[in-house]
């Protein structure tokens, strides 16, 4: 979540507060949505995919932790904008008015008003993610090993019938 919330958050009041409306966000933000139904499996492929591999982090808990953040990050995001767009704009308007700056109305103003709605996605979205097994198998179990380990001595196979003996 250190890595997934504040990424979340900052494109979240990006598209809300500063983007430019058009047909590309609207684009941006139904595929968002969608990634949002992405099955883990296929976000466990993907952090095997470019943490393992690609970035060479290794089947690690570094590895398990950043494809945990990247699955969670659209739910982040959809309830993110959800409560920015909740708050009336009637709140941006006035502090405009008063002459506060567009960075300060949305720090002083808007983020305390819809802060609750965006720690309910936040914990929504840990559970989501707490119950999810298929990312941490292809990106932080220890299940990826090139050789069988062979023990010391036959009394340390489990079955007792199986001896060392070629």
């Amino acid at each position: 979540m250190a890595f997934a919330l504040p990424l979340g958050l900052a494109c979240a009041i990006y598209s809300c507060e500063y983007s430019p409306k058009s047909v590309l966000v609207n684009i941006i933000r139904l595929s968002i949505n969608n990634l949002a139904g992405v099955p883990s499996i296929v976000f466990g492929l993907f952090g095997f995919a470019v943490f393992v591999k690609a970035f060479g982090f290794g089947v690690s808990i570094l590895s398990g932790s950043l494809t945990l953040g990247i699955m969670a990050l659209p739910g982040i995001i959809s309830a993110s904008q959800e409560a920015i767009l909740a708050v009336p704009m009637s709140f941006r308007e006035a502090s405009l008015a008063l002459g506060a700056t567009h960075w300060q109305t949305i720090k002083r103003l808007r983020c305390p008003r819809h802060c609750p709605a965006i720690l309910t996605g936040v914990i929504l979205n840990i559970g989501r993610v707490a119950g999810e097994t298929a990312p941490i198998l292809f990106t932080a179990a220890t299940f990826y090993t090139r050789d069988i380990p062979i023990p010391s001595s036959p009394r340390s196979w489990p079955c007792p019938t199986i001896s060392m003996r070629s």
